[in-house]
């Protein structure tokens, strides 16, 4: 990209990536937050906000150290997938089964359980590219925010 390639803003042209690639998690989740209670401004059908809403908060859910599944001592390590302990699995036969049984959540049939694919889910489901959108001023630098994005959402913020 040359110095004077504009990155197209990203969502109703909302979203200056380029802003948005340096966020830390609070940002994020302010931001996706914005999202779910205006999705008028994002041009986002009404009939997807249910589905928005359950994709926030499963990311509120997953973020370490203070979500749900973060913070639950038993289920050791920590990680940014939903997941429980499996009733079956025995300590003395760990090749028997997994110690852990997946917790997804579905959309459109497809089981999501780690916090970068309902991320992916969120950020696609906000509608088209811009019609200017090519692959170096939109989807590689979406591709690096996101990545970025992934990062924010998961890394291990130590408690107070």
């Amino acid at each position: 990209m040359t110095a004077s390639e504009e990155v197209l803003r990203a969502f109703n042209d909302i979203l200056d990536i380029k802003g948005a690639y340096t966020w830390r998690r609070s940002q994020v989740l302010t931001f996706m937050g914005h999202v779910v209670a205006s999705v008028f401004l994002y041009d986002i059908q009404d009939s997807e906000l249910l589905s928005l809403k359950a994709m926030v908060d499963e990311i509120h859910t997953l973020c370490p150290p203070d979500g749900a599944t973060s913070s639950d001592p038993v289920i050791e390590p920590v990680q940014s997938t939903k997941r429980a302990l499996n009733p079956i699995w025995q300590r003395n036969a760990p090749s028997q089964g997994s110690k852990f049984l997946l917790q997804t959540l579905v959309h459109n049939g497809v089981p999501l359980s780690g916090i970068y694919d309902i991320l992916g889910l969120f950020l696609s489901s906000m509608g088209a590219a811009p019609n200017r959108a090519t692959t170096r001023n939109f989807y590689l630098p979406m591709t690096a925010m996101y990545a970025k994005w992934c990062i924010a959402l998961s890394e291990f913020i130590p408690k107070k």
